[in-house]
């Protein structure tokens, strides 16, 4: 009889002992599973940050870009004011037709010089948005990569080099066993 209660309560501790194990395991694997879905979001929000910063700068840029195409415009349009009054004022000594088809060739002038600055401050600032968005994606290659490093680092088993974990965000480089 007590022998058959030995091998019972050895049976309950075992039974016991590997339930604990598979919740322990269980446990292990879903804050394994936590912490690198907390890492993942992280590194997420960060690469939109990067790509949100670029984003803003962009746009401010655009806005930039229509008040300078305005300058010009209106530069333009002064500039073609005075080709106006300058020739109503030569038409006395060339005539009225000669002057005033001078006069629109000059306004023609003033209109391409306008448009071709206006392209280039256009073309400026998609260089520029196109330089601000390839080091944010370069910035948030560089973040991803340097997650890959660190994870590599981590070793599987205790005894290895690499880093341990210290606390949420810290990890120290260990050599040898672990403390």
């Amino acid at each position: 009889m007590l022998f058959d209660l030995e091998n019972c309560m050895s049976f309950k501790l075992a039974t016991i002992f590997g339930a604990l194990l598979i919740v322990s395991t269980t446990s292990a694997f879903a804050q394994s599973e936590e912490t690198k879905a907390r890492v993942k979001a992280q590194i997420e929000a960060a690469a939109g940050a990067k790509r949100a910063t670029a984003s803003a700068a962009n746009k401010q840029d655009s806005k930039q870009v229509a008040r300078d195409k305005s300058v010009v415009d209106a530069k333009a349009d002064a500039a073609k004011g005075k080709v106006d009054k300058a020739s109503a004022a030569m038409g006395w000594i060339y005539g009225p037709e000669h002057a005033g088809a001078k006069g629109e060739q000059l306004k023609q002038q003033v209109n391409s010089i306008a448009d071709e600055q206006k392209a280039k401050i256009a073309a400026d600032a998609a260089r520029r948005a196109a330089q601000r968005n390839a080091a944010a994606e370069k910035q948030v290659q560089n973040l991803v990569d340097s997650a890959k490093g660190l994870k590599s680092q981590i070793p599987a088993k205790k005894g290895e080099f690499g880093l341990q974990p210290g606390s949420s965000s810290l990890h120290v480089r260990t050599y040898g066993t672990a403390k």
